[in-house]
C-alpha cells in the first residue's frame, strides 16, 4: 500500500510543478518606460541600462 500513496504523492507533485512553472516564469517579464536625463534635464540618447541582479539590458 506504501508504493501507491508515495506514488500518488509524486503524481500530485509534478502536476503542480507543470502548472505553477509557467506562472513564475510569466511573471519575470516587466516593462519600464521612461527618460535618462542628465543634471541640465536634456534626455540622454543611446544609454544603456543596467538592472541590478539580472543578465541584459535595454537602449533608451
Amino acid at each position: 500500500m506504501k508504493p501507491d500513496f508515495i506514488t500518488k504523492v509524486r503524481l500530485h507533485a509534478w502536476m503542480c510543478l507543470l502548472v505553477l512553472l509557467p506562472l513564475m516564469a510569466e511573471g519575470q517579464q516587466l516593462t519600464i518606460t521612461g527618460n535618462v536625463i542628465d543634471e541640465n534635464g536634456e534626455t540622454l540618447p543611446g544609454v544603456i541600462l543596467i538592472t541590478k541582479g539580472i543578465t541584459g539590458g535595454g537602449i533608451d
